[in-house]
C-alpha cells in the first residue's frame, strides 16, 4: 500500500485499504518501541500510542499487513532501552521489519547527543533484533496456513510457480497449468522458509474481509 508515518493514519486512508482493489499493507515507520529513545529521536507518539493504532488497523482491516523500520544503537541507548524495544517488536509481531543499526551522519542533532554506542554493540544488537524480527514474520505466515487467499503467479521458478497474496505473502505452488498473472484462489498448506506452500483451487476467489467495528480513536482526515 503505502509508508507513512504513524500519526498520518486516519480513518480516510483506512477505509480506503479496506477497498477491494487495494492491497492489505501498511508500513508504519516505528524506529524504536522504547519511549526514551522515541524521544531523543523527538518522534512525537509513544510506543503505546504506537501499538493501539496498530491494533485499531489490524482491526479494520483484517489480514493486514504491517511493516516497519527499527533503529538499534541509537546515542544513549541503554541494553535496558533496546531490550525494551526488542520486547515491543516481538509483541507487535510485524510482517517484515527492516532493521538498520544507526550510523552518524554529520550536521545531523542526533550526531550531537551523548551516549555514542560503541560499532561493535551497535551490530549485536542488529542481529538480536532482526531475529526476533523474523520470529514476527514467521509467526505471521503461519496464522495464514489453511486459509484461501488470492494469488497472482509470477512466474515459475526452480519447477515451481512464484505468487503473492495481497498481504505481500510470497507463495510457491507446483502446477502444470500456465498460471502466469494469473490471480488463483489458493489454499495456503504449509510454511517453507520465508514462503508459503499453496494449492490452487476450485473455489471462487476470496472476498475481501471487512472489520467488524469502525476505528474509534484515530482521527478523520483534513
Amino acid at each position: 500500500m503505502t509508508s507513512i508515518a504513524p500519526w498520518q493514519l486516519d480513518r480516510h486512508l483506512l477505509r480506503l485499504v479496506g477497498q477491494p482493489r487495494v492491497c492489505r499493507h501498511l508500513h508504519l515507520s516505528l524506529q524504536s518501541g522504547c519511549d526514551a529513545t522515541l524521544r531523543r529521536m523527538r518522534r512525537p507518539y509513544t510506543a503505546e500510542r504506537y501499538a493501539e493504532i496498530v491494533a485499531e488497523a489490524r482491526e479494520a482491516v483484517p489480514g493486514l499487513a504491517v511493516t516497519t523500520d527499527v533503529i538499534v544503537g541509537f546515542p544513549g541507548e541503554t541494553e535496558t532501552e533496546f531490550e525494551a524495544s526488542r520486547a515491543f517488536v516481538r509483541r507487535l509481531s510485524f510482517s517484515k521489519v527492516h532493521v538498520f543499526p544507526y550510523s552518524e551522519r554529520a550536521g545531523t542533532a542526533a550526531a550531537e547527543l551523548p551516549g555514542a554506542v560503541e560499532p561493535a554493540v551497535r551490530a549485536a544488537r542488529a542481529a538480536a533484533m532482526a531475529e526476533t524480527a523474523a520470529e514476527g514474520e514467521e509467526a505471521f505466515r503461519r496464522r495464514h496456513v489453511g486459509r484461501v487467499e488470492t494469488v497472482v503467479w509470477e512466474g515459475r521458478r526452480r519447477g515451481r510457480w512464484q505468487g503473492m497474496t495481497d498481504n505481500y505473502l510470497r507463495v510457491q505452488t507446483v502446477s502444470r497449468a500456465d498460471l502466469a498473472l494469473t490471480p488463483t484462489a489458493t489454499r495456503l498448506t504449509a510454511i517453507d522458509g520465508e514462503a508459503l506452500l499453496g494449492e490452487p483451487c476450485s473455489e471462487a476467489l476470496p472476498e475481501k474481509p471487512v472489520a467488524t467495528r469502525r476505528s474509534s480513536s484515530l482521527r478523520e482526515a483534513h
